[in-house]
């Protein structure tokens, strides 16, 4: 079964266990919403939506653990608030609402690869462009190392306060990034 439809299920599912108490739904969110309520609730929605990633088969241990999560939650939020306000028979507008929801969330899906294919650009520019010689820190030495302090370098524009946020090194087939190392 492919994944969205599995996700789609699985939405559907818990929306639906709704339906008995939509009339009193709202009046129990905003039960949820009170500050002396709202850490239990969003932990709640946060085991349910981790549960069912994990029931889907996603076993991401990248940033996109973060964004699947967050997307699905608020596209679980959003389907919930739109079904206490549907009026149509058996609920249809709000099942053709989650699946466009679920769409957006297919769409978003891809966008932590391409920010990661934009990391390992940056980091071939950065060698070619230094020749192995760090944006930031490395520059900083190599100039330490010439005679020129920091307070000469800092007026060249180049940000000091960080001299470790991006190194690139000497092997064009790695890169770091805050200390951990990226393939090319």
């Amino acid at each position: 079964m492919p994944l969205m439809v599995k996700l789609r299920t699985a939405f559907r599912l818990r929306l639906e266990m709704l339906i008995p108490y939509i009339s009193a739904w709202s009046q129990a969110m905003g039960v949820g919403a009170r500050p002396a309520n709202l850490h239990t609730t969003l932990e709640t929605i946060a085991v349910m939506i981790d549960e069912i990633w994990h029931i889907c088969g996603d076993k991401s241990t990248d940033i996109s653990w973060y964004t699947k999560r967050a997307l699905l939650g608020s596209a679980y939020a959003s389907a919930e608030l739109y079904m206490i306000t549907d009026k149509s028979v058996d609920f249809e507008d709000t099942w053709a609402f989650l699946d466009r929801r679920l769409a957006d969330v297919q769409m978003f899906d891809a966008l932590p690869h391409e920010f990661m294919s934009t990391v390992h650009t940056a980091g071939s520019v950065l060698h070619r462009t230094f020749g192995g010689v760090g944006a930031m820190g490395g520059a900083q030495r190599e100039h330490r190392e010439e005679g020129v302090n920091s307070e000469e370098f800092s007026s060249t524009g180049v940000d000091t306060s960080t001299p470790e946020a991006v190194v690139v090194d000497s092997e064009p087939e790695e890169a770091t990034i805050d200390n951990e190392k990226v393939k090319q």
